[in-house]
């Protein structure tokens, strides 16, 4: 439904403000470079220098939620470089290769997914060629295989250095791709590894799952929803704030014994119910989260169908909440999803579209 509704907001929007009858209009075009340049300086000189411990920086919240604004820009640009607009075609081309190569030093496969994937869909629906979305499908899940090794890789390196799989600068991260490209260090990582298919932790749950059912019939329970509240408190109220992570980790470390450990192991919200609160969570906790999905999902839409373009964030949030959410914890992929959700919604759901510029 989304994808369908999409092409609307890429076409035009006028924003109405009722509280002062003021008719606010706003350039799509300029939207989708603002986009791009205000997500880039977030992204790659803010969020990504305080991940990577390059800068000492606790990064509120609403700020890493707006992480992905970059790849809405470029959806946005992209539409309409398949509308024939030379300007936009010529910064697609520019700017993009250095988005998806920034990416990809991140090593992280859903970043680089999202930064080819949103220019694809805003170039389809810009153009309504189904043979170039095919292609770029095709290329995409090419990309994708070639991520796995490339991640792994990446992130071991970092981790045998610095005992996290984070911790690297630019500077590191070239250095890890040129020898992943041009000496052996890739042939030996893939020799050691033999037959180590760990990648599917991320996609079949069930066997971290039957573990924290054991953990949860043996009286250790997982009550990670008990800082819930403090999701919802900004950092700019409480500075003192503790740094808020999923339980991935701890579960790992509970499971395996080792306190050293670095790695988080994923289990999806139903097996977390579960930990949390047997049987009876997995029933209400998944009513309680497909009512969620309703809501968010009713709300995007909303703002689709009216071609409320300043929603677009929100519309993307609910998106990722939707595919990513249920393979995380109830605390990180739900809880954790709802304040920025909330606060852009509040925020922006005053404006309304009036469709004609002089009505007032």
């Amino acid at each position: 439904c989304y994808t369908a509704h999409l092409s609307y907001l890429l076409r035009y929007l006028v924003v109405f403000c009722p509280s002062n009858a003021i008719i606010l209009t706003f350039n799509p075009v300029s939207i989708g470079l603002a986009f791009v340049l205000l997500g880039s300086v977030l992204k790659y000189l803010l969020l990504k220098p305080a991940q990577w411990g390059i800068i000492h920086l606790t990064v509120p919240g609403i700020l890493s939620g707006m992480g992905n604004l970059v790849d809405l820009g470029f959806g946005i640009v992209a539409f309409y470089a398949a509308k024939g607009n030379a300007s936009m075609r010529s910064f697609l081309l520019l700017a993009l290769p250095i988005h998806i190569f920034l990416s990809f030093l991140s090593f992280a496969k859903l970043e680089v997914i999202l930064a080819l994937l949103l220019p694809a869909l805003g170039y389809f629906l810009g153009s309504g060629r189904r043979d170039k979305l095919i292609q770029h499908a095709i290329l995409i899940a090419l990309i994708f295989v070639v991520l796995q090794p490339w991640v792994h890789f990446g992130r071991s390196v970092i981790l045998e250095r610095t005992g996290t799989i984070s911790r690297a600068n630019y500077a590191d991260r070239m250095e890890i791709l040129s020898d992943y490209i041009f000496s052996d260090s890739r042939s030996d990582y893939l020799e050691s590894r033999g037959d180590l298919q760990a990648w599917w932790t991320r996609l079949i749950f069930s066997g971290p799952q039957v573990r924290a059912m054991e953990l949860y019939d043996a009286g250790f329970r997982n009550r990670t929803l008990n800082t819930a509240w403090m999701y919802f408190i900004p950092r700019v109220v409480w500075p003192d704030k503790p740094i808020l992570y999923g339980p991935g980790l701890q579960f790992y470390r509970q499971l395996t014994g080792r306190e050293d450990a670095v790695s988080f192991l994923g289990l999806s919200i139903y097996g977390d119910l579960y930990w949390q609160f047997g049987w009876l969570g997995v029933l209400v906790g998944g009513v309680l989260f497909g009512w969620v999905l309703g809501v968010t999902s009713a709300l995007a839409l909303r703002a689709i169908r009216s071609e409320n373009f300043i929603m677009l964030p929100f519309v993307m949030m609910a998106l990722d909440l939707a595919i990513t959410a249920p393979n995380k914890y109830v605390i990180n992929g739900v809880i954790g999803a709802l304040p920025i959700m909330i606060a852009y919604y509040l925020l922006f759901s005053n404006f309304s579209k009036r469709r004609r510029l002089g009505k007032s």
